[in-house]
């Protein structure tokens, strides 16, 4: 199934039940981040927006890096993703996404995954 597909079958399992409230210069808003955006993401905005859906899924409004606002989540949700992510890189962080030791007396230890991706 290629993307087109993919978005379509959510059409018709989900159809928009209002035109998307989001309009974004793609370039310029991965240029403000320094990362192109993956083209599903993209579509999904241009197509239903940001918001909730069924008041269970938050869909974060696309917001340029560096923009502060009473509501600015996509900055302060990506601060808290790469805080997690540099966990996980590093192992600073004991239990991000470890698994325990359970060498005698190391029973509370986690051990984190070795990780050497990028930051996403």
């Amino acid at each position: 199934m290629t993307g087109e597909d993919e978005l379509e079958a959510l059409r018709q399992a989900m159809p928009p039940t209002a035109p998307s409230n989001a309009s974004v210069d793609w370039d310029q808003f991965g240029r403000s981040w320094g990362k192109e955006f993956p083209s599903d993401y993209c579509r999904f905005i241009d197509v239903y927006g940001y918001g909730s859906i069924e008041r269970y899924l938050a869909v974060l409004k696309p917001e340029p890096e560096g923009t502060v606002t009473e509501n600015s989540d996509m900055a302060n949700e990506t601060k808290v993703a790469r805080e997690a992510w540099s966990w996980v890189r590093t192992g600073t962080r004991k239990n991000a996404w470890g698994k325990p030791d359970w060498t005698p007396g190391r029973a509370s230890r986690i051990r984190t995954p070795e990780c050497s991706d990028p930051d996403p």
